[in-house]
């Protein structure tokens, strides 16, 4: 599954968490229809990688058609999704830092992946948490942009003051860096 392709949005991450938490969810609750006495149940595993992929021509013909996906971030998420644990959820590096404080994670693991020089990150999502930790978290400050947002705090007091003001601030969904100065700090 593809989250923030055709359209991002800021917590693709986030629903692509929850999705897989979900799926784990509703594959462990599926009941077989002849148990058998070693207890066996379906099981699943989940990878998570966050990044930039290249979305191409299509694949396929009729109900399987899709178009290609191909680069490092999908076969990241394959190797991860191979690495979990059955009915586990691993996400990247890169989906740790973007999903910030929004779920409890394990500790980082280094898993040597095939197709990549180095030892990957990879974190283990325990749970979700609570509505108030998501909200604390949804602030992603700007970095190293005191200018810009001396700027847009000039704009702010200029518009409550009566005179009329827009600004707009974009960038790639997920971008952020929690080390740096918050814009509402003076």
């Amino acid at each position: 599954a593809l989250f923030g392709y055709p359209l991002a949005h800021e917590d693709d991450a986030e629903r692509a968490t929850r999705a897989g938490l979900g799926i784990v969810a509703a594959v462990s609750a599926i009941a077989l229809p002849r148990p058998s006495s070693a207890g066996d149940r379906l099981r699943v595993r989940v990878g998570i990688a966050t990044g930039l992929v290249v979305v191409g021509d299509l694949i396929g013909e009729g109900a399987s058609e899709e178009e290609a996906v191909v680069g490092e971030t999908p076969n990241l998420a394959a190797r991860l999704q191979a690495s979990a644990a059955p009915d586990s959820v691993l996400v990247s590096g890169m989906t740790r830092a973007v999903l910030g404080e929004r779920f409890d994670l394990s500790e980082p693991m280094q898993l040597d992946l095939r197709g990549f020089m180095h030892p990957m990150p990879a974190f283990r999502v325990l749970s979700a948490r609570p509505a108030d930790a998501r909200r604390r978290a949804a602030v992603i400050p700007l970095v190293n942009r005191k200018a810009e947002c001396a700027w847009l705090q000039d704009q702010w007091r200029l518009a409550a003051a009566g005179h009329g003001r827009s600004a707009m601030v974009s960038g790639e969904a997920g971008i952020g860096d929690r080390k740096s100065t918050r814009l509402n700090s003076s």
